[in-house]
């Protein structure tokens, strides 16, 4: 039998990622960064009030400004903790900030 696999070839004849490849390439690097991350350290902030996405914002605008202005960034890439880390988890901690205000009903920020 003459069977062509979709994952192979598309409609136009163009070769086409494996959706399950695309998928375990993403999980993969999303378990890289997780793991990255873990050898960064961690910083637990416990919250039930709305008054926590203000303090959420002021670390992320914080952490942001400092890996622009590359301010420290080389001390924690020495120790392992690369700036697209410190990144990941600013951006992490803006989505915390704004399921917050969603919750709370609040505005979006900006």
């Amino acid at each position: 039998s003459n069977s062509i696999s979709n994952s192979n070839i598309s409609n136009n004849g163009k070769r086409v990622a494996n959706q399950s490849e695309s998928k375990s390439e993403a999980s993969n690097q999303l378990e890289a960064r997780r793991e990255q991350a873990s050898r960064c350290g961690t910083i637990t902030l416990i919250g039930n009030r709305s008054n926590t996405i203000g303090l959420i914002e002021n670390l992320v605008g914080g952490s942001l400004r400092i890996c622009h202005a590359k301010a420290y960034v080389h001390w924690y890439d020495k120790y392992g903790c690369p700036k697209e880390a410190i990144e990941d988890a600013a951006y992490y901690m803006a989505d915390v900030a704004e399921a917050y205000r969603t919750v709370h009903g609040l505005p979006p920020s900006g």
